[in-house]
């Protein structure tokens, strides 16, 4: 299922509603597989961009509940602050941080520079994550369940328009 919720279309106060209620229908679906032993649940996926526009506590607690549900969710944002603050849980940017498996970063702006620079310590600095080149970035990554060393990572340029 893909939901446009382009504030530009559907207006802002429109777009953190449904968002909003959209996630809440994710937690409250993860949480049916309680019932299931661990080896009969599903995992599913959710790609939420630009979620800080209904970032709030429900993302806080469906990163902090539902890994053992096997919900997977791929946060997109542009920026840390865009997160803190924006909810009655100040806190929501933080308890995201705290609970992520797999965290990614193209460069960054001074601020986030130096609040993402600890996970990717030792390898990475804050100067190093802001100035990284187009196309690169950083990735704090579990595998089977143990994190490794920081590493970086080149993407492919997006794909330029065809002539005709």
């Amino acid at each position: 299922m893909l939901v446009n919720l382009a504030k530009g279309i559907v207006g802002e106060g429109s777009a953190r509603l449904v968002g909003a209620l959209f996630t809440m229908r994710l937690v409250a679906a993860a949480q049916t597989q309680m019932t299931l032993a661990e080896t009969h649940r599903k995992t599913f996926v959710a790609y939420l961009d630009e979620f800080q526009t209904y970032a709030t506590e429900h993302i806080a607690e469906a990163i902090e509940e539902t890994r053992k549900y096997k919900l997977r969710l791929v946060l997109a944002c542009q920026s840390l602050g865009q997160i803190d603050g924006r909810s009655h849980r100040p806190d929501v940017g933080a308890s995201i941080l705290a609970n992520v498996a797999n965290l990614i970063s193209f460069r960054l702006g001074v601020e986030d520079a130096q609040t993402l620079a600890r996970w990717f310590a030792p390898i990475f600095r804050p100067d190093d994550l802001m100035y990284l080149p187009n196309h690169t970035a950083v990735a704090r990554l579990l595998v089977d369940g143990k994190a490794v060393r920081p590493l970086e990572l080149r993407t492919l340029p997006p794909p330029t328009a065809e002539r005709t």
